[in-house]
């Protein structure tokens, strides 16, 4: 797309392009209708606004180039060229190429045309869709000498697509401005986008293209997936379906593989079900019991544990106290006979014989319990077998059960 936007009747952008000497800023004080432009304000671009008839107007005055090469045209001056798109953004709704001609004018060379044409070019190829050729006429003038110089621009015109205007004199720029109009009705409204502006968004379509195309290409991909898995779907149905198609053939004919592949399908045996249940049973109970004699066992020889450290540690000192104390008492209610003097050595001499028959006890005690140790862990084994013993064998007769 070479342009874009659109526009509006009452407000025209226009770019006025042409040789040094054209006469561009007097054209544009003719359009404007006043006196704006200097004419002797060289190699630079001039913008400036105003009305005509109703009409907002923006008219952008070039500096002029060489007539006959645009290599002799300086550089800053292509580039002011360049620039003046820039200046009525955000596009010139026309360029107006200006060739001034009069009577004592000769036909444009072909040196002039061409060097016109690449100098329009430099606002890019986009330019000549937009662009009227304009001749000014410089003084009267017959309609032949005119037909010659129109001719004489002919390459020019056919670029423009055959749009070119003749400008006599101040009462033609109505008409002008309507061709302009006209033009702009032809391109729909468009107007030219400066060729910075141009290559941004055309690189921006670019992104926006690939983008698409990225997308696109996923969106192909998961749709062959999906249509992959579709049709692995499709025939494993088959497949199955094909296989019980099969089977109910087989069924109805009355084959015995059909009885033979189908017979996992067939109820379980209810007496060999209920068999199974009782003999687990029986195995649950037996780990119970046996469970529960080791927690009886576990118990017992934790309170045999505990009675023994108690009478280890806790029983010496206390038949010592206690004899100590029945002793002294003793003493003191033998003594008492003889007065206090007498209790007291009674006490003493209570205290003496109960510490010692204290001593004989514990000696006794400790022979005693040393026995009783060795009988009580022989009974304890023996217990531990028998109930072992007696799980066994209600475990045996559970099973025989």
């Amino acid at each position: 797309m070479a342009t874009g936007g659109s526009s509006t009747q009452d407000d025209q952008r226009v770019v006025l392009l042409g040789k040094i000497g054209a006469g561009k800023s007097s054209l544009a004080n003719r359009i404007l209708g006043r006196e704006i432009f200097k004419t002797d304000e060289i190699g630079l671009c001039m913008r400036r606004q105003g009305e005509h008839a109703g009409r907002k107007l923006t008219v952008v005055d070039t500096p002029g180039w060489d007539r006959v090469s645009v290599q002799r045209t300086p550089e800053r001056i292509k580039q002011e060229i360049i620039r003046s798109a820039t200046l009525c953004l955000p596009g010139p709704h026309a360029l107006l190429l200006v060739l001034p001609i009069s009577m004592h004018d000769q036909i444009p060379s072909a040196n002039e045309i061409k060097s016109a044409s690449h100098h329009v070019a430099l606002l890019s190829h986009r330019a000549w869709r937009h662009t009227i050729v304009l001749f000014v006429c410089k003084d009267e003038m017959d309609t032949s000498a005119i037909d010659q110089q129109v001719q004489g621009a002919k390459k020019l015109i056919d670029k423009c697509e055959g749009r070119y205007f003749i400008l006599h004199n101040d009462s033609d720029v109505t008409a002008l401005l309507q061709k302009i109009e006209d033009m702009v009705e032809e391109n729909c409204g468009d107007f030219l986008i400066p060729q910075v502006s141009y290559e941004e968004s055309e690189k921006r379509m670019q992104r926006i293209a690939n983008q698409i195309g990225m997308h696109e290409k996923r969106v192909e991909e998961l749709e062959q997936l999906y249509r992959g898995k579709c049709e692995k779907m499709e025939l494993d149905f088959r497949e199955q379906l094909g296989k019980l198609e099969q089977e109910i053939n087989d069924y109805k004919s009355g084959g015995t593989m059909k009885r033979r592949s189908s017979s996992e399908f067939l109820p379980p045996n209810m007496a060999e079900t209920s068999k199974d249940r009782a003999a687990i049973q029986q195995q649950d109970s037996v780990k119970e019991m046996v469970a529960e004699n080791k927690a009886i066992q576990t118990m017992r020889r934790g309170y045999q544990e505990e009675v023994m450290t108690f009478l280890r540690y806790y029983s010496k000192p206390f038949v010592v106290v206690m004899m100590t104390f029945i002793g002294a008492l003793v003493g003191a209610v033998v003594g008492a006979t003889d007065g206090v003097q007498g209790s007291a050595v009674g006490v003493i001499y209570g205290s003496i014989m109960g510490i010692l028959l204290a001593i004989l006890c514990i000696k006794a005690t400790r022979f005693v319990m040393g026995s009783g140790r060795v009988a009580f862990e022989g009974g304890d084994q023996t217990s531990v077998q028998s109930d072992s013993s007696c799980s066994s064998k209600s475990a045996e007769k559970l099973k025989k059960q």
